[in-house]
């Protein structure tokens, strides 16, 4: 595949999760009263939901550049890679009632090896150039 369509579909798929559309309309959903804390479960959905895909996003960017790599293939698989496992992870959640609250921590270690594994591609990379 040409890289110019590996970075579509990479970087689309780090776009869609770091938008934040899936926790964001299911926080909408629920019911509120003055004691819910909707504010800080939005602040809690961008910071540990949104802004790892955003800072995985800015680490591939780069990567894309390398044609003559393998490094475009590897970015898109790790972008699809995370953007399943969130899919899963997110599905498991919602059907699992009061116990899916593991997911959450499941998310977040996800995300960490996400921009663990972007950055040491980027490092690697970078270095053979």
């Amino acid at each position: 595949m040409r890289p110019s369509r590996l970075k579509i579909l990479g970087e689309g798929a780090l776009i869609f999760h770091a938008s934040g559309l899936l926790p964001i309309s299911s926080e909408l959903t629920l019911k509120r009263d003055i004691y819910y804390p909707f504010g800080r479960n939005i602040l809690l959905i961008l910071g540990f939901y949104c802004l790892p895909y955003i800072i995985c996003l800015l680490l591939s960017n780069s990567l894309y550049r390398y044609t003559d790599t393998k490094a475009p293939t590897l970015s898109c698989a790790f972008s699809l890679i995370m953007f399943i496992g969130t899919l899963f992870l997110w599905q498991i959640g919602n059907h699992s009632g009061e116990k899916g609250m593991i997911v959450i921590p499941l998310m977040a270690l996800q995300n960490f090896v996400g921009m663990v594994s972007f950055g040491a591609l980027r490092h690697y990379y970078q270095k053979q150039v």
